[in-house]
């Protein structure tokens, strides 16, 4: 009889094990990510990207409806929920949210943190209002050395005449946007990649501006819509 029941505990005992063991295994395989990230992938997105870009209507991004839905902005930028925000901002936080593709094709392809294309883009547009931008596809005021493929127009600092780079396409003047962005003088002086501050004094270490003024108001725009946790 004892080593019936012995028996009997030791099956019960087999049982309780292999029901663990299965529940285990099957909470592993719901939990486990599905999705393996590859260059086909990301290839994959980047075009999807392209794609939305080619849609967007620069010279209307500021546009919105009478019945205009502000759900779309706080959804992006939710530092804003407790605010209350007025027209000229509604269209202003609008353009940035329509401009997504664009932040997201230079974070996925070039690696450009969205509060260092966003905050620059703001500078150098106003939200997307600048003529260079609107009607040459010029995303930061990039210059050029010759005449050809250009236009003139009045630097920063409204005392000089300079050439900028015109592109006939929106993704052209992103690409080389791009570039600017990550040039050696800039990159090789960042020293904390997680700290946007520092990303920001190092880009007037390098020379993409002079003033101190250029970089408080990045880093204002970077701390008022919390753009380092998008």
């Amino acid at each position: 009889m004892r080593n019936f029941l012995l028996v009997v505990i030791l099956f019960l005992n087999i049982l309780i094990l292999n029901s663990t063991n299965l529940k285990s295994n099957t909470i592993f395989e719901v939990t486990l990510p599905t999705i393996v990230v590859t260059a086909e992938n990301k290839d994959l997105k980047i075009k999807q990207l392209v794609d939305s870009i080619n849609k967007i209507d620069i010279k209307n991004l500021r546009t919105i409806t009478f019945n205009f839905d502000t759900s779309i902005i706080f959804n992006y930028l939710p530092a804003l929920k407790s605010k209350k925000l007025r027209n000229y901002q509604l269209k202003n936080y609008n353009a940035i949210v329509k401009m997504k593709p664009v932040w997201d094709y230079l974070e996925l392809k070039y690696d450009i943190p969205n509060f260092i294309s966003i905050s620059f883009w703001i500078e150098e547009t106003g939200y997307g209002k600048s003529r260079l931008f609107q009607n040459h596809n010029n995303l930061g005021g990039i210059k050029s050395r010759t005449e050809k493929g250009s236009f003139k127009a009045k630097d920063d600092h409204g005392d000089e005449l300079c050439f900028f780079r015109t592109y006939n396409l929106l993704l052209k003047g992103i690409d080389d946007w791009a570039k600017v962005l990550l040039q050696d003088r800039y990159m090789n002086k960042i020293t904390k990649p997680d700290n946007y501050e520092n990303w920001i004094k190092a880009y007037k270490r390098g020379g993409y501006w002079s003033s101190d003024q250029g970089v408080y108001n990045r880093i204002k725009h970077i701390k008022d819509l919390n753009l380092d946790k998008l």
